[in-house]
């Protein structure tokens, strides 16, 4: 293991020397460098990255694999259509259209919440016309 491995210390390290690896053409470098990056990753975008990653190394069973994870994590509409950009790249038609509806739903629930807010300020705290 060299010096940039023994220091990488959180997941983007990992996937960076992957990358790093796969250009010099180390592919089984690379891919080991993938696996230790999934052992730290937290959050969609995290494994969104990986499964880009591990696509361009051409396993798209591990790059599936990474999005069905990320899935299992999107917290709001830009995760989702990060998701979905991920299966298109894949050829997957069905995960696009799922993904794309889902972010759809989560960015209009989005704005009633954000509309609701400015009715809210609007309209001032309860009690402030009182005073």
């Amino acid at each position: 293991m060299g010096k940039a491995e023994q220091m990488a210390a959180d997941s983007s390290e990992w996937r960076s020397l992957a990358r790093g690896g796969l250009d010099l053409g180390k592919v089984s470098e690379a891919q080991l460098c993938l696996k230790k990056g999934e052992s730290m990753a937290r959050g969609s975008s995290v494994w969104s990255s990986l499964a880009r990653e591990w696509r361009d190394l051409g396993q798209p069973g591990e790059a599936q694999r990474c999005l069905g994870k990320a899935e299992s994590m999107a917290a709001d509409s830009s995760e989702w259509s990060s998701l979905a950009r991920g299966w298109l790249d894949l050829g997957y038609d069905r995960q696009v259209q799922r993904c794309t509806k889902k972010g759809e739903s989560m960015a209009r629930a989005s704005s009633v919440w954000s509309s609701l807010a400015r009715e809210w300020r609007d309209l001032g705290q309860p009690g402030e016309s009182q005073r």
